[in-house]
């Protein structure tokens, strides 16, 4: 009995030791950079499975969106309110708010892409300027008021596959939608 209990045991440990990387268990490898940080904009490995599955879930007459999308006419904001940003349209695959965290899959077909349109405050180029976060430091009104950069955020709904039911469902997210100039006084 002994014999026969170290071979499985060493079995079981050769098994566990020789055994590829851990993927989710939705069966798709989120690449390290994406990892715990939010939506990830790099195709994760064990995608175009995933995405097979999700095209046999949307309807067969669903026409193309991609040239419908409605982000190649954004306008250019360089000196938006004295806060410059960074703007940003990309298609997203997966999101993880941290590492602790499920990964939802993002639905991003050729029939039906996602893309995702964030602002981000460009606090490097604002600090060129000599203010840190301030805007409108022009105004010389900082005796008796806070004037400061930052993000606001904004809801977006996505449409999400989820592998445990097969199903799709709408998930809602924050996202940063610009930058602006807070007042406040001191």
């Amino acid at each position: 009995m002994a014999p026969f209990t170290f071979v499985l045991l060493a079995a079981s440990l050769y098994a566990a030791c020789s055994a590829a990387p851990q993927e989710t268990k939705f069966g798709i490898t989120l690449p390290k950079e994406c990892k715990g940080k939010g939506f990830c904009s790099i195709k994760p490995e064990g995608y175009d499975e995933i995405e097979a599955k999700i095209n046999d879930l949307l309807p067969d007459n669903l026409i193309e969106l991609g040239s419908r999308t409605g982000y190649d006419y954004l306008p250019s904001y360089d000196d938006d309110d004295n806060c410059p940003s960074v703007r940003t349209v990309q298609s997203v695959y997966a999101f993880q708010q941290s590492l602790d965290t499920d990964v939802d899959i993002i639905v991003q077909t050729k029939l039906f892409p996602q893309l995702l349109a964030s602002v981000s405050c460009n606090f490097k180029e604002i600090s060129k300027k000599g203010t840190n976060t301030q805007c409108f430091s022009g105004l010389h009104l900082n005796a008796f008021l806070n004037f400061s950069c930052q993000e606001t955020k904004a809801s977006r709904t996505l449409l999400v596959y989820d592998p445990q039911v097969h199903q799709l469902k709408m998930k809602t997210y924050e996202i940063s939608v610009c930058c602006s100039c807070r007042v406040s006084k001191k």
